[in-house]
């Protein structure tokens, strides 16, 4: 299977980042995620959200998440990819069982820039974190601690990772990010953030994201058939 990948960034996509300069080989969260979820081998593909390629969009989408999921779909059916996955950070927390209005805001704007290229087109999923890729590598506690053992800050693990929110470079915040940093005693790598991925127990962690990965893996569970 082919999965054609646009993330914001190293930590969510790994070298597809950087796709200038960057190895495909050096993965990020959603790569080793995604394996997961998939009977057989995978391979991925993509280009940096930043890059503007593929045809033209069409006037009706205005906003640049519109514009680059329907870039992402159109570059996607070109390489003949099996699955498109649109990665956006909703970069705001639930309040309680209730999914922030960016995450309802932005999972649209994804939505309608996927289905602006039409119906004969691969499927499309999109993954909005509530609130950040750093929420959902926190939704296993056991997996964050198998990279650090020894750590002041293991009770912080129990706090529901889609609740979480703080001031994005105050190290004492409770944004996903600090908090990851906090646990792992240094800013989280993308490689660091690929490892969680692929040891994390995914049953915990869809209990524990049930607004945002929960849904995210359902999607792509069906999707893939």
């Amino acid at each position: 299977m082919l999965i054609y990948l646009s993330g914001e960034g190293k930590r969510d996509v790994g070298g597809l980042a950087d796709r200038d300069y960057g190895d495909p080989m050096d993965e990020g969260f959603f790569q080793p995620l995604l394996r997961r979820l998939v009977d057989g081998p995978v391979e991925f593909c993509g280009v940096a959200s930043s890059l503007s390629l593929g045809p033209e969009p069409p006037r009706s989408l205005t906003g640049k998440l519109e514009q680059r999921a329907h870039q992402a779909v159109a570059l996607a059916d070109l390489e003949n990819c099996d699955l498109v996955v649109i990665h956006t950070d909703a970069d705001e927390k639930a309040a309680g069982k209730k999914v922030p209005k960016k995450y309802e805001s932005r999972r649209a704007q994804v939505q309608k820039g996927i289905d602006a290229a039409g119906s004969d087109r691969p499927p499309a999923v999109p993954a909005v974190p509530i609130a950040t890729t750093e929420a959902w590598a926190l939704a296993d506690p056991e997996a964050v601690k198998a990279r650090r053992a020894h750590t002041k800050h293991g009770n912080d693990l129990r706090k529901a990772p889609e609740t979480l929110w703080g001031a994005p470079h105050d190290p004492t915040s409770n944004h996903p990010k600090m908090l990851l940093e906090r646990v792992l005693g240094h800013a989280a790598s993308h490689g660091e953030q690929a490892a969680i991925a692929a040891a994390m127990d995914l049953d915990v962690a869809r209990k524990r994201c049930p607004l945002s990965l929960e849904p995210f893996i359902a999607e792509v569970l069906a999707a893939i058939g």
